[in-house]
């Protein structure tokens, strides 16, 4: 909680301009030049920004982004009917674990079944630059950093006063009827 408060106030106090001067020019300025690069899991990472594999989609992909697609249409239906059985029955459906279930599952074994067609685009350094692979450039980088870490802040502040803002007497109504922690925090605070 100390640390968490000592986060919230530190990056929502200062002004987002001057964390974006900070992670570009502090931080991302100094990284070492393209030929002493900081090399992890085939990505290189220097004063001119972030290169990473690029995905190179082969025949057979279609298959696995309509298993996709068809997958959020399947879970979208699977949601209408269970909130109709509920309705008539009172029986809940474990909507949110069958949607990510079809989501990433349906999609996978597509993609593993049809032989996982996607290929990537390794960068390599060649003369005084990198070939191949997608560059994220530092200012990107510097503006990705800093607008999350600052509104990250904010939401955390956000979500804090609205938990606090559940009177005491709702979580003791919850405890009264029998709720679990993980029930209460679910159903009444959040």
């Amino acid at each position: 909680a100390k640390f968490s408060a000592l986060y919230i106030e530190i990056f929502r106090n200062i002004p987002l301009l001057l964390q974006i001067f900070f992670w570009y020019y502090a931080v991302l300025r100094t990284l070492p030049t393209p030929r002493q690069s900081l090399e992890f899991f085939g990505s290189f990472l220097n004063n001119r920004g972030l290169i990473v594999p690029a995905p190179v989609p082969e025949d057979g992909f279609g298959l696995v982004i309509i298993g996709f697609f068809g997958a959020i249409i399947a879970s979208w239906l699977i949601a209408r009917w269970a909130r109709k059985r509920q309705e008539l029955t009172g029986q809940q459906f474990p909507v949110f674990l069958t949607g990510i279930g079809l989501i990433v599952g349906v999609p996978l074994l597509l993609f593993l079944f049809s032989g996982m067609p996607l290929g990537l685009d390794h960068p390599e350094l060649k003369g005084f630059n990198f070939k191949g692979g997608i560059t994220v450039i530092p200012e990107l980088m510097a503006l990705w950093l800093a607008l999350s870490i600052y509104t990250a802040s904010f939401i955390a502040e956000t979500v804090r006063a609205g938990i606090l803002a559940v009177s005491h007497g709702q979580t003791e109504a919850a405890t009264a009827l029998g709720m679990s922690k993980a029930k209460t925090l679910r159903l009444i605070v959040i």
